[in-house]
């Protein structure tokens, strides 16, 4: 058989047409997957470039990042690349405490003078638009709500803010000169009311005794320990969480004095619900186990106060082992007085395994 010179012709055309089809199908998807690049605002090329690596790395955050003001500042409305260049006047805008803002922009002004770091500042909630609003132009009753921004100097705008994270938030309280005295005259009041108890009681309560509030004692100091050697030690690191706070210290980010402050933390709050549960059950009455909770917690207060506060670290350090020795072996002579055993059934002491004396059950 003899092939038809019309048909062999007819399905070179159709390969060839094909294969086209397939070429430019690959091309177009090539095309389609190059996103378009645009110039990074780190470009050397820009005099206004700032490098966002090393901006990150030295400020922990960029553009996008949230905040919350703690204190009342002024923005300016125009560029200051403008400012700066043809020295005109601009409107300047009060931003009241307590607003959140987002960064929009971040640019290098560099002038005869000097050369600073500029942010541009975006409202994000609706009482930002209302604080900000300029009224020298027209009523504010004829105002409409819009975003807003403005810009400031990033020295001054950093002093004044608060990341928007509840940890970070917690953090800056925490770190107030304000809060660090007022912990200061509670522990030393707290100490001094300890005393007295002690010289009225002749001794602290017998459900304080116990493994878990010698355990709780010895993690609360250890995690105070940790946080004074981050700050003395490695601050950067303690600045790094406190703009990108973390509660998981299994985090490889981390660093790993940072993990084992955040697993003292959790360890705390495991041991201090054991400890909760242990004085709840033990304790003959639910009033005498709040006064030894009270007990306990005025305790680490007091541990708290010196170890954080009143003493230098080397001298906190030797303290803290000083207070832990003195807490295992007063654990080791309270052991033979305190119950190794508790009932099953109603969580009665035992002084060893048998029959419950109060509800005659058997324990094993």
């Amino acid at each position: 058989m003899q092939n038809n010179p019309r048909h062999i012709q007819s399905n070179g055309k159709w390969f060839v047409q094909r294969l086209t089809c397939l070429c430019l199908l690959v091309v177009g998807l090539l095309t389609a997957c190059q996103a378009p690049v645009e110039s990074d605002a780190w470009s050397s090329d820009n005099p206004l470039a700032v490098d966002s690596v090393e901006f990150i790395k030295s400020r922990h955050y960029w553009k996008g990042y949230n905040f919350e003001t703690t204190d009342t500042f002024k923005v300016q409305q125009l560029n200051p690349v403008f400012l700066s260049s043809f020295r005109w006047s601009d409107t300047l805008l009060t931003v009241s405490s307590g607003e959140q803002l987002v960064v929009s922009d971040i640019v290098r002004i560099t002038t005869q003078q000097d050369s600073a770091i500029w942010v541009k500042l975006t409202a994000i909630s609706a009482n930002s638009v209302t604080a900000w609003r300029d009224t020298t132009k027209r009523p504010a009753s004829m105002a409409k709500p819009q975003p807003v921004t403005g810009w400031i100097k990033e020295s001054v705008f950093i002093k004044k803010v608060v990341p928007d994270r509840p940890v970070s938030k917690l953090i800056y309280t925490m770190g107030k000169t304000s809060f660090r005295l007022v912990m200061a005259i509670l522990a030393l009041l707290t100490f001094a009311t300890l005393l007295w108890l002690r010289r009225i009681n002749h001794r602290p309560p017998l459900c304080v005794k116990g493994g878990y509030p010698m355990l709780l004692s010895m993690v609360f100091g250890l995690c105070v320990i940790f946080h004074r050697s981050i700050w003395l030690f490695v601050p950067g690191d303690w600045v790094a969480y406190y703009f990108n706070p973390t509660l998981n210290p299994l985090k490889s980010e981390l660093p790993l004095i940072v993990a084992l402050f955040l697993a003292s933390f959790w360890m705390l709050i495991i041991v201090g619900l054991a400890t909760l549960e242990d004085q709840l059950r033990s304790a003959p009455s639910f009033g005498k186990a709040v006064h030894a909770l009270l007990y306990l917690m005025g305790q680490n207060l007091v541990v708290f106060g010196v170890i954080a506060i009143l003493l230098p670290y080397y001298f906190a350090v030797a303290a803290y082992v000083l207070y832990a020795l003195w807490l295992f072996k007063r654990y080791r002579r309270q052991r033979h007085s305190h119950p190794l055993y508790r009932c099953g059934a109603c969580g009665a002491a035992l002084e060893r395994l048998g029959t419950c004396p109060h509800c005659g059950a058997v324990n094993h």
